[in-house]
């Protein structure tokens, strides 16, 4: 048996050998000059032109003395005592003016900011100030060269800020704290003169309603001719008492003249006369108390009278007390404005730094480096 010659069967390959095409050239070219070249010179200008920057850290809250405040109520200047520790309004101001364009303005006139801050613009400007830069321009670079962390809860406030200079970064610091409690015993006398100026004012009308008040009851008493209604009406009460104690006793005496005589004894006769004017005086006293006017003539009954002596004389007690607490409002307003109840309590001390923080090379060029990637796989 003769084998068969075995066939041979040419199969073209799936795909022709890579070459060389403009698009693979034109996709280096682009890693090249689209991220090698500028993270290149990235590194260069971090590295070689960057200013080094010095951070300062300092920590600060506003306090306010225990058991000092003040503060002046509707009814005639009553007072509370017991005070905040840590007053969550004036923080949150001194929240804004740390970052406002006034603070960086005062820096800048007394520390030269713009011109510490724009020495190395012709080699930094990146991380530098333009000499030319105007109220907003200055303000937006002071919030880039600054940081704050607020806990509105507690009230504390921590503050960074960077420099070209060991010395500079602390010095801005130092001077931020400084400003800052100026700024605190700027609002704390204000708000102490305004306490002093409502406490008088207070002291004034209830000085007024009580004048007001001691004129009505001096009024009554002229009218009514009654200068203590209650010591009138004991008088009265004992006049009545006294009536009726007489009564009883003319009673006993009749009783026992009408055992021991006839009734025709003229003692008899003139002991019931006495009896009969002693209870129709009786009857006229207690008329008085309820309808008769005690002094005759003026239409006014006892108890009306009575009713405007109690009112008045509660009027004017608590008018009086009023007056007291206006008082005692007014010497403790005195007292606060003579020192100082808020102040800015420091608890991180500004150091200088040893060394520069900042510019963070290293991460800066690790970002610049993914996203220059991601942006080059993306486009390729």
């Amino acid at each position: 048996m003769v084998d068969q010659p075995k066939r041979i069967i040419q199969v073209r390959p799936t795909a022709r050998p890579a070459q060389m095409r403009p698009r693979h050239l034109i996709a280096a070219a682009g890693g090249l000059f689209g991220v090698v070249l500028p993270l290149s010179l990235l590194a260069i200008y971090l590295w070689v032109f960057a200013t080094p920057q010095y951070q300062v850290i300092a920590g600060f809250t506003v306090r306010q003395e225990e058991g000092s405040s003040l503060q002046s109520t509707g009814l005639g200047g009553l007072v509370q005592l017991g005070g905040l520790t840590a007053p969550r309004g004036d923080a949150d101001i001194l929240y804004e003016f740390i970052r406002s364009g006034d603070l960086a303005m005062r820096l800048d006139q007394e520390l030269d900011m713009i011109a510490h801050y724009s020495a190395a613009y012709s080699r930094d400007p990146l991380f530098s100030l333009n000499p030319e830069a105007k109220a907003t321009d200055l303000l937006r670079y002071w919030r880039r060269m600054t940081s704050l962390s607020y806990d509105r809860a507690s009230g504390l406030i921590e503050f960074r800020l960077r420099a070209f200079s060991p010395e500079m970064a602390l010095a801005l610091s130092e001077a931020v704290i400084s400003k800052s409690e100026t700024l605190i015993n700027e609002l704390n006398l204000a708000a102490r003169e305004n306490l002093l100026e409502f406490a008088q004012i207070d002291l004034a009308q209830a000085g007024a309603d009580l004048t007001l008040a001691r004129g009505a009851m001096t009024d009554f008493r002229t009218r009514s001719q009654i200068v203590d209604i209650s010591s009138d009406l004991q008088g009265r009460m004992g006049v009545l008492n006294t009536l009726q104690q007489q009564l009883a006793e003319a009673l006993i005496a009749t009783d026992m003249l009408a055992a021991t005589s006839g009734e025709n004894d003229p003692r008899l006769a003139q002991s019931r006369a006495r009896i009969s004017v002693i209870e129709s005086r009786i009857l006229q006293e207690r008329a008085s108390f309820a309808s008769a006017d005690p002094m005759g003539g003026n239409g006014r009954d006892y108890p009306n009278l009575l009713a405007q002596y109690e009112a008045l004389a509660t009027e004017q007690e608590l008018a009086e007390r009023r007056y007291a607490a206006a008082q005692a409002a007014l010497e403790m307003a005195q007292d606060n404005l003579a020192r100082q109840t808020r102040y800015l309590a420091v608890f991180i001390r500004p150091a200088l730094p040893d060394d520069a923080d900042y510019p963070k090379r290293a991460l800066i060029l690790t970002l610049a480096s993914l996203f220059a990637g991601l942006i080059y796989v993306v486009l390729t």
